[in-house]
Protein backbone atom coordinates (compact mmCIF):
# COMPACT_ATOMS: atom_id res chain seq x y z
CA UNK A 1 0.00 0.00 0.00
CA UNK A 2 1.15 3.64 -1.15
CA UNK A 3 -0.01 6.40 0.62
CA UNK A 4 0.51 9.93 -0.27
CA UNK A 5 -0.31 11.69 2.92
CA UNK A 6 -0.35 16.08 2.55
CA UNK A 7 1.29 16.92 5.36
CA UNK A 8 0.98 20.42 7.57
CA UNK A 9 4.41 20.10 8.63
CA UNK A 10 5.90 20.82 5.47
CA UNK A 11 6.50 24.14 4.09
CA UNK A 12 8.08 22.97 1.41
CA UNK A 13 9.72 19.43 -0.28
CA UNK A 14 12.76 20.86 1.73
CA UNK A 15 11.41 23.02 4.61
CA UNK A 16 9.61 22.13 7.71
CA UNK A 17 6.97 24.25 9.46
CA UNK A 18 8.39 27.07 11.94
CA UNK A 19 5.34 25.55 13.77
CA UNK A 20 5.96 22.52 15.73
CA UNK A 21 2.03 21.92 16.40
CA UNK A 22 2.10 21.04 13.03
CA UNK A 23 4.84 18.33 13.72
CA UNK A 24 2.13 16.63 16.16
CA UNK A 25 -0.27 16.49 13.67
CA UNK A 26 1.90 14.81 11.35
CA UNK A 27 3.23 12.17 14.60
CA UNK A 28 -0.77 11.69 14.57
CA UNK A 29 -1.18 10.90 10.91
CA UNK A 30 1.59 8.25 10.61
CA UNK A 31 0.33 6.91 14.37
CA UNK A 32 -2.95 6.44 12.85
CA UNK A 33 -2.48 5.35 9.31
CA UNK A 34 0.02 2.56 10.57
CA UNK A 35 -2.68 1.38 13.00
CA UNK A 36 -5.18 1.12 9.51
CA UNK A 37 -2.73 -0.32 6.99
CA UNK A 38 0.14 -1.97 9.58
CA UNK A 39 3.40 -0.87 9.88
CA UNK A 40 4.92 -2.01 6.39
CA UNK A 41 2.12 0.79 4.85
CA UNK A 42 4.52 3.44 2.65
CA UNK A 43 3.92 6.93 3.38
CA UNK A 44 5.40 9.47 0.86
CA UNK A 45 4.80 13.13 1.91
CA UNK A 46 3.97 16.50 -0.20
CA UNK A 47 3.95 19.80 1.25
CA UNK A 48 0.35 21.14 2.56
CA UNK A 49 2.37 24.47 2.42
CA UNK A 50 3.37 25.46 -1.24
CA UNK A 51 2.09 24.49 -4.33
CA UNK A 52 2.68 21.34 -6.19
CA UNK A 53 6.13 20.28 -7.70
CA UNK A 54 6.91 18.31 -10.01
CA UNK A 55 8.11 15.03 -7.54
CA UNK A 56 4.91 15.85 -5.92
CA UNK A 57 2.89 14.79 -9.29
CA UNK A 58 5.13 12.34 -9.12
CA UNK A 59 4.02 10.65 -5.93
CA UNK A 60 0.33 11.85 -6.22
CA UNK A 61 0.36 9.69 -9.85
CA UNK A 62 2.13 6.43 -7.88
CA UNK A 63 -0.02 6.39 -4.49
CA UNK A 64 -2.74 3.88 -4.17
CA UNK A 65 -4.76 6.55 -1.48
CA UNK A 66 -4.22 10.36 -0.75
CA UNK A 67 -4.64 11.29 2.82
CA UNK A 68 -5.22 15.03 3.72
CA UNK A 69 -3.66 14.98 7.61
CA UNK A 70 -5.44 17.36 9.77
CA UNK A 71 -5.19 21.21 10.48
CA UNK A 72 -6.79 24.17 9.26
CA UNK A 73 -6.73 23.24 5.62
CA UNK A 74 -10.52 23.26 4.35
CA UNK A 75 -10.87 26.31 3.11
CA UNK A 76 -9.64 27.81 -0.57
CA UNK A 77 -9.21 31.60 -2.00
CA UNK A 78 -7.98 32.04 -5.70
CA UNK A 79 -5.88 35.35 -4.40
CA UNK A 80 -3.90 35.45 -2.23
CA UNK A 81 -3.47 31.61 -1.82
CA UNK A 82 -4.75 30.43 1.05
CA UNK A 83 -2.42 27.81 4.05
CA UNK A 84 -3.01 25.15 1.46
CA UNK A 85 -2.06 26.54 -1.69
CA UNK A 86 -4.79 25.48 -4.83
CA UNK A 87 -3.81 26.70 -8.16
CA UNK A 88 -4.06 25.46 -12.01
CA UNK A 89 -1.58 22.53 -11.42
CA UNK A 90 -2.85 21.25 -8.41
CA UNK A 91 -6.85 21.42 -9.58
CA UNK A 92 -5.48 19.36 -12.07
CA UNK A 93 -3.16 16.43 -10.08
CA UNK A 94 -5.24 16.40 -6.87
CA UNK A 95 -8.17 14.30 -7.10
CA UNK A 96 -9.94 11.76 -4.75
CA UNK A 97 -8.14 13.23 -2.06
CA UNK A 98 -9.72 12.06 1.94
CA UNK A 99 -9.59 14.26 4.87
CA UNK A 100 -8.42 13.08 8.57
CA UNK A 101 -9.20 15.43 11.01
CA UNK A 102 -9.09 18.31 8.87
CA UNK A 103 -10.82 21.69 10.18
CA UNK A 104 -12.42 24.87 8.71
CA UNK A 105 -10.13 27.60 8.67
CA UNK A 106 -11.58 30.69 11.27
CA UNK A 107 -14.75 32.06 12.18
CA UNK A 108 -14.46 35.20 10.03
CA UNK A 109 -13.99 32.91 6.90
CA UNK A 110 -16.21 32.52 4.69
CA UNK A 111 -17.34 29.20 2.41
CA UNK A 112 -18.12 30.69 -1.13
CA UNK A 113 -18.27 29.46 -4.86
CA UNK A 114 -14.68 29.18 -5.13
CA UNK A 115 -14.37 26.85 -1.89
CA UNK A 116 -17.34 24.64 -3.28
CA UNK A 117 -15.63 24.63 -6.43
CA UNK A 118 -12.10 23.68 -5.24
CA UNK A 119 -13.55 20.66 -2.78
CA UNK A 120 -15.76 18.96 -4.83
CA UNK A 121 -12.55 18.97 -7.62
CA UNK A 122 -10.09 18.08 -5.60
CA UNK A 123 -12.16 15.66 -3.01
CA UNK A 124 -13.43 12.28 -2.67
CA UNK A 125 -16.96 11.61 -3.39
CA UNK A 126 -16.84 7.67 -2.65
CA UNK A 127 -14.57 8.34 0.95
CA UNK A 128 -16.25 9.24 3.92
CA UNK A 129 -14.19 12.55 4.90
CA UNK A 130 -12.86 12.56 8.87
CA UNK A 131 -13.34 16.10 9.69
CA UNK A 132 -12.02 17.85 13.20
CA UNK A 133 -15.36 19.41 14.89
CA UNK A 134 -18.95 19.93 14.65
CA UNK A 135 -18.67 23.30 13.20
CA UNK A 136 -16.34 21.99 9.91
CA UNK A 137 -18.80 19.57 9.68
CA UNK A 138 -22.17 21.78 9.30
CA UNK A 139 -20.15 23.56 6.77
CA UNK A 140 -19.05 20.65 4.61
CA UNK A 141 -22.37 19.52 4.38
CA UNK A 142 -24.56 22.98 4.30
CA UNK A 143 -21.99 25.24 2.20
CA UNK A 144 -19.48 22.92 0.67
CA UNK A 145 -21.80 19.64 -0.82
CA UNK A 146 -19.90 16.93 0.98
CA UNK A 147 -22.23 15.27 2.34
CA UNK A 148 -19.50 12.11 2.62
CA UNK A 149 -18.07 13.63 6.01
CA UNK A 150 -18.13 12.96 9.44
CA UNK A 151 -17.19 14.70 12.89
CA UNK A 152 -14.53 12.35 14.04
CA UNK A 153 -12.69 15.32 16.22
CA UNK A 154 -9.07 15.67 15.83
CA UNK A 155 -7.17 12.80 14.91
CA UNK A 156 -4.57 14.13 17.17
CA UNK A 157 -6.50 12.88 19.92
CA UNK A 158 -7.95 9.88 18.71
CA UNK A 159 -4.83 8.03 20.87
CA UNK A 160 -6.40 9.49 23.53
CA UNK A 161 -9.83 8.01 23.23
CA UNK A 162 -8.04 4.41 23.51
CA UNK A 163 -6.10 5.47 26.63
CA UNK A 164 -6.84 4.24 30.59
CA UNK A 165 -5.50 7.96 31.28
CA UNK A 166 -6.43 8.79 35.28
CA UNK A 167 -6.35 12.65 35.60
CA UNK A 168 -5.10 14.39 38.89
CA UNK A 169 -7.48 17.14 39.76
CA UNK A 170 -5.06 18.72 42.00
CA UNK A 171 -3.00 21.18 41.01
CA UNK A 172 0.85 20.07 40.80
CA UNK A 173 3.68 21.35 41.88
CA UNK A 174 5.28 22.68 38.26
CA UNK A 175 3.83 24.15 35.34
CA UNK A 176 4.68 24.04 32.16
CA UNK A 177 3.23 27.26 30.30
CA UNK A 178 2.75 28.34 26.11
CA UNK A 179 2.27 31.44 23.95
CA UNK A 180 1.30 31.81 20.84
CA UNK A 181 3.20 34.39 18.37
CA UNK A 182 0.92 34.94 15.59
CA UNK A 183 -2.23 35.94 17.19
CA UNK A 184 -0.52 38.25 20.63
CA UNK A 185 -2.64 39.52 23.47
CA UNK A 186 -0.43 41.24 25.37
CA UNK A 187 -2.66 42.14 28.18
CA UNK A 188 -4.02 39.05 28.38
CA UNK A 189 -0.83 36.96 27.84
CA UNK A 190 1.23 39.12 30.71
CA UNK A 191 -1.89 38.06 33.05
CA UNK A 192 -1.41 34.57 32.29
CA UNK A 193 2.39 34.74 33.35
CA UNK A 194 1.84 37.01 36.01
CA UNK A 195 -1.04 33.97 37.38
CA UNK A 196 1.27 31.34 37.04
CA UNK A 197 4.06 32.72 38.83
CA UNK A 198 2.05 33.15 41.68
CA UNK A 199 0.59 29.98 41.90
CA UNK A 200 3.72 27.96 41.03
CA UNK A 201 6.45 30.53 42.01
CA UNK A 202 9.12 29.74 40.14
CA UNK A 203 8.32 26.46 39.22
CA UNK A 204 7.18 27.34 35.56
CA UNK A 205 8.65 26.50 32.22
CA UNK A 206 7.93 27.72 28.68
CA UNK A 207 7.53 25.35 25.71
CA UNK A 208 7.88 27.71 22.40
CA UNK A 209 5.87 25.83 19.93
CA UNK A 210 6.08 28.24 17.02
CA UNK A 211 9.23 29.96 15.99
CA UNK A 212 8.46 33.48 17.49
CA UNK A 213 7.20 32.31 20.94
CA UNK A 214 10.06 32.59 22.92
CA UNK A 215 11.34 35.81 21.98
CA UNK A 216 7.17 37.12 22.35
CA UNK A 217 7.44 36.16 25.28
CA UNK A 218 10.88 37.65 26.43
CA UNK A 219 9.10 40.70 25.09
CA UNK A 220 6.51 40.36 27.91
CA UNK A 221 9.02 40.49 30.46
CA UNK A 222 9.38 36.46 30.79
CA UNK A 223 12.85 35.85 32.16
CA UNK A 224 12.66 32.41 33.02
CA UNK A 225 13.24 28.94 32.05
CA UNK A 226 12.45 27.04 28.57
CA UNK A 227 12.61 23.85 27.16
CA UNK A 228 14.30 23.53 23.54
CA UNK A 229 11.64 24.59 20.84
CA UNK A 230 11.65 21.11 19.14
CA UNK A 231 9.24 17.82 19.28
CA UNK A 232 11.96 15.47 20.88
CA UNK A 233 12.97 18.00 23.93
CA UNK A 234 8.97 18.77 24.64
CA UNK A 235 8.37 15.09 24.98
CA UNK A 236 11.29 14.10 26.64
CA UNK A 237 9.77 16.99 29.10
CA UNK A 238 6.69 15.10 28.93
CA UNK A 239 7.97 11.68 29.77
CA UNK A 240 10.48 12.11 32.50
CA UNK A 241 8.91 15.36 34.71
CA UNK A 242 7.01 14.41 37.55
CA UNK A 243 4.06 16.55 38.87
CA UNK A 244 3.58 19.12 35.64
CA UNK A 245 0.95 20.48 34.63
CA UNK A 246 0.02 22.30 31.12
CA UNK A 247 -1.48 25.84 30.85
CA UNK A 248 -1.19 27.80 27.40
CA UNK A 249 -2.49 28.93 24.16
CA UNK A 250 -0.76 26.34 22.01
CA UNK A 251 -3.67 23.76 21.65
CA UNK A 252 -1.60 20.91 20.18
CA UNK A 253 1.35 21.30 22.99
CA UNK A 254 -2.05 20.88 25.35
CA UNK A 255 -3.18 17.99 23.22
CA UNK A 256 0.04 16.28 23.55
CA UNK A 257 0.19 16.64 27.34
CA UNK A 258 -2.80 15.16 28.30
CA UNK A 259 -1.73 12.18 26.03
CA UNK A 260 1.23 12.17 28.35
CA UNK A 261 -1.54 11.95 31.56
CA UNK A 262 -0.71 16.31 32.50
CA UNK A 263 -3.72 18.23 33.72
CA UNK A 264 -4.16 20.56 30.93
CA UNK A 265 -5.51 23.59 30.31
CA UNK A 266 -6.18 25.13 27.31
CA UNK A 267 -6.42 28.91 26.75
CA UNK A 268 -8.37 29.15 23.46
CA UNK A 269 -7.80 32.11 20.93
CA UNK A 270 -9.66 30.75 18.01
CA UNK A 271 -12.10 28.28 16.44
CA UNK A 272 -10.52 25.57 17.09
CA UNK A 273 -9.86 24.57 20.88
CA UNK A 274 -13.66 26.06 21.30
CA UNK A 275 -14.83 23.88 18.79
CA UNK A 276 -12.92 20.89 19.62
CA UNK A 277 -14.05 21.39 23.76
CA UNK A 278 -17.70 21.29 22.72
CA UNK A 279 -17.42 18.09 20.52
CA UNK A 280 -15.11 16.16 23.45
CA UNK A 281 -15.00 18.24 26.60
CA UNK A 282 -11.32 19.16 25.49
CA UNK A 283 -10.56 20.94 28.80
CA UNK A 284 -10.48 25.11 27.94
CA UNK A 285 -10.74 28.56 29.06
CA UNK A 286 -11.33 31.29 27.05
CA UNK A 287 -8.67 34.12 27.04
CA UNK A 288 -10.65 37.13 27.50
CA UNK A 289 -11.66 34.95 30.62
CA UNK A 290 -7.75 35.00 31.76
CA UNK A 291 -8.93 36.82 35.28
CA UNK A 292 -10.74 33.57 36.38
CA UNK A 293 -7.51 31.32 35.56
CA UNK A 294 -6.42 31.42 39.13
CA UNK A 295 -10.11 29.91 40.51
CA UNK A 296 -9.87 27.38 37.74
CA UNK A 297 -6.29 26.26 38.40
CA UNK A 298 -7.41 26.41 42.42
CA UNK A 299 -11.14 24.57 41.72
CA UNK A 300 -9.04 21.47 40.64
CA UNK A 301 -8.94 20.51 36.91
CA UNK A 302 -11.83 18.90 35.61
CA UNK A 303 -10.80 16.50 32.71
CA UNK A 304 -13.88 14.30 31.30
CA UNK A 305 -12.98 13.49 27.42
CA UNK A 306 -15.08 11.96 25.55
CA UNK A 307 -15.38 10.79 22.05
CA UNK A 308 -17.21 9.30 18.78
CA UNK A 309 -15.66 6.09 18.68
CA UNK A 310 -18.33 5.07 16.29
CA UNK A 311 -17.32 7.91 14.17
CA UNK A 312 -13.82 7.52 14.23
CA UNK A 313 -14.16 3.47 13.34
CA UNK A 314 -16.62 4.17 10.38
CA UNK A 315 -13.73 6.65 8.85
CA UNK A 316 -10.78 3.96 9.52
CA UNK A 317 -12.83 0.69 8.40
CA UNK A 318 -13.83 1.61 5.09
CA UNK A 319 -10.53 0.91 4.39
Amino acid sequence: MNICLINPSLFSSSKLSPNIGDHIISRASHRELKKIFGNDVKINEIASHSFLDFNGIKLLKKSDLNIVGGSNLLWFRMFPPASWPIGPIELINYSDLVLMGVGWGAYDIKAGFYSKFVANKILSSTYIHSLRDDYTTEICKNNLDLNNSINTGCHTTWHLSESKIKYSKSKSDMCVFSLTDYDKSPKEDLELINHLSLLYEDNIILWPQGAGDLNYAKSLGYTGKYIEPNLDSYIQFLENTQSVDYIGTRLHAGILALEYGLNTLIIAIDNRAIEISKDINLPILNRNHITHLKDSILNGFEINLKFNKDAISTWKNQF
